[in-house]
């Protein structure tokens, strides 16, 4: 594994609402102009956490995901009753994160580059950092609709980086992709912006753009690709208060997603059930998760939408949205 130490520098971002320091420049990712003197959390790649070396550990967390030869694609660890938690992935990648989520350290195997790092930073490591820090998480797309955030909540495959893309290339802002971060403030509920990237594969691609769409790069072998700035997609900078949530189900190709029970009470569970990192969260943030919640369930407007694939359909749900109508 790599465990190089690198000369500290500082390379200052704004992701998810947060304020980060990171002793390597990250891929994909703008500078931060302004940046207060003590970030909200430091990166140290490259390196490993001298104080938690030889604690007590305990497995607190396995995937049901699993790699080619069936191993769990993620395990996490309790460290010293808690004060860290490592994120041991099958492929080698491997990072810390302190309990108060201040600090994060990481390693790779080698033949990794800092692009595949970045996209577990700006995934799973990010959101288990975050709900640490007790900061609610949906996974979920958004996009600024008429100066209002819309979310797009659901499973993998569901569709939600693909209407955001679609929207985006309608000249709508891009805030979040596959993370959205919420705040609530007296009552109204903000989404940050996450990081200036949709990530799709390559068949929602070619879907979006046809034969002659972006070469992006994956990010890693057989991965989805980023697409920016560079695509022509435009991102949003500024929070935006939540209007409204599109929950969507399950689908297969060629076919509608699977329902999701349209009820007040069968709404908020699919919300419930769509949180980001939930797996790692103890009673007393599930209670805390709940009763936020509820009172966002009850300030914005919640929706099953029951979409089909195919350009024609994604174009007819885009104009429905930008004309102010609602997904059904």
């Amino acid at each position: 594994m790599n465990v190089a130490k690198y000369d500290v520098a500082a390379f200052p971002y704004s992701l998810f609402g947060l304020t980060l320091r990171s002793n390597l420049k990250l891929p994909r990712l703008p500078i931060a102009e302004d940046q207060p003197s003590v970030p909200d959390c430091e990166l140290s790649l490259g390196s490993s956490p001298e104080s938690a070396k030889n604690r007590a550990e305990i497995l607190s967390y396995t995937s049901a995901f699993t790699d080619r030869c069936g191993e769990p694609a993620l395990r996490i660890w309790k460290i010293d009753d808690g004060a860290y938690l490592r994120m041991d992935y099958s492929d080698g990648h491997r990072f810390w994160l302190d309990r108060a989520g201040r600090r994060v350290w990481g390693i790779w195997p080698e033949g990794s580059s800092l692009a595949e790092v970045t996209s577990y930073l700006l995934g799973p490591v990010m959101g288990v950092l975050l709900r640490h820090r007790g900061i609610i998480c949906l996974h979920a797309s958004a996009v600024s609709i008429h100066g209002r955030a819309v979310a797009f909540v659901g499973p993998p495959g569901a569709g939600k980086s693909t209407m955001a893309a679609a929207l985006a290339q309608r000249g709508c802002g891009v805030l979040a992709d596959d993370i959205a971060t919420i705040e609530e403030r007296e009552g109204v509920f903000y989404v940050h912006p996450g990081y200036p990237g949709v990530c799709l594969w390559p068949c929602s691609i070619g879907l979006l753009c046809g034969e002659n769409g972006p070469a992006a790069a994956p990010i890693a072998n057989g991965d989805k690709s980023c697409l920016t700035t560079e695509e022509g997609l435009r991102f949003e900078a500024r929070p935006l208060p939540l209007d409204r949530i599109y929950l969507l189900g399950y689908r297969e190709a060629g076919e509608r997603t699977a329902s999701v029970d349209a009820s007040a009470q069968g709404l908020f569970l699919a919300l419930v059930a769509n949180t980001y990192a939930s797996n790692i969260l103890d009673a007393q943030m599930r209670a805390s998760e709940f009763a936020i919640l509820g009172r966002m369930a009850s300030a914005v407007g919640l929706c099953a939408a029951d979409c089909e694939r195919g350009a024609d359909h994604l174009k007819e749900y885009c104009d429905r949205l930008l004309h102010g109508r609602v997904l059904k």
